[in-house]
């Protein structure tokens, strides 16, 4: 389902300038993982339109509140850049328009460090994969105890079954990484006897499908130009710092929600 533009845009002087800005292609997942902000529902999802954001992209580009050089970070470790995050309440990949939207901030952000992230759900092929990732740098699989429960429950994989599914998904990320020349990494969010058996399971989900394993994470830590390695899956115990929101993400970052509405305030 389409979501027009609802038109409701603070004044934009209104923003203070910040490099990062959050996307949210897509409103809604049927996954309904416990302790997520998104919660149960059985509503159609909501997509951003690639048009409209062009248009939303194009008056913040203009007002100038996109500032490669501003940060609210007391320690901001990121080189100086534009960082845009598809995140917030849906997964951006579930957006069959995903690639446009990419296009688009593009166009209006060149050199733009754009990240993603994935559920591992909602995608029937590696073809649609590949095609949705196109123009991403990085692209942070979900993995957490409450998510995988979600998994099992949506689509009826029992627990045995359950590292062949992980498996044979990891093999599509490593394909369309290849591809499309993004970085992989995971969050394993949760509590800590939680993350050790998921990092564990991860591992050798990520060996099976070719992945090298690495126990490591800095926030776009390749924007200096560093070649990216498409066979390397790196893994991180607390990428999130809120359910769906990435760490990194600028606590009064602009963020661009899925009806087009300008906000800076995280929506609940």
């Amino acid at each position: 389902m389409n979501m027009p533009a609802k038109g409701l845009i603070r004044n934009l002087t209104e923003f203070a300038p910040t490099r990062d800005l959050g996307i949210e292609p897509t409103f809604g997942c049927p996954v309904a993982c416990k302790r997520c902000i998104i919660g149960a529902t059985d509503a159609p999802r909501k997509f951003m339109l690639p048009e409209m954001l062009a248009e939303r992209l194009n008056a913040i580009k203009n007002a100038g509140i996109i500032n490669p050089n501003r940060t609210r970070h007391v320690i901001d470790p990121r080189p100086p850049g534009v960082y845009v995050h598809y995140s917030m309440r849906g997964d951006p990949l579930h957006n069959p328009q995903l690639a446009e939207l990419t296009a688009v901030v593009r166009k209006a952000f060149p050199t733009a460090r754009i990240q993603s992230f994935w559920t591992l759900t909602g995608l029937n092929t590696q073809q649609e994969l590949e095609k949705r990732t196109v123009g991403l740098d990085e692209l942070i699989l979900s993995i957490d105890a409450p998510h995988f429960a979600g998994i099992r429950r949506l689509y009826g994989v029992n627990k045995a079954d359950f590292e062949a599914y992980i498996t044979e998904r990891l093999r599509w990320v490593k394909a369309a990484a290849a591809k499309n020349e993004f970085r992989v990494i995971t969050s394993t969010a949760g509590r800590k006897k939680e993350q050790a058996i998921f990092t564990a399971g991860i591992t050798r989900a990520a060996e099976k499908a070719g992945f090298k394993a690495k126990l490591d994470y800095k926030p776009f830590s390749n924007n200096n130009g560093a070649k990216r390695n498409p066979a390397e899956l790196v893994i991180d115990t607390a990428i999130l710092s809120a359910p769906g929101r990435l760490k990194g993400l600028d606590a009064k970052a602009i963020l661009i929600l899925h009806d087009c509405t300008i906000t800076d305030r995280y929506p609940e």
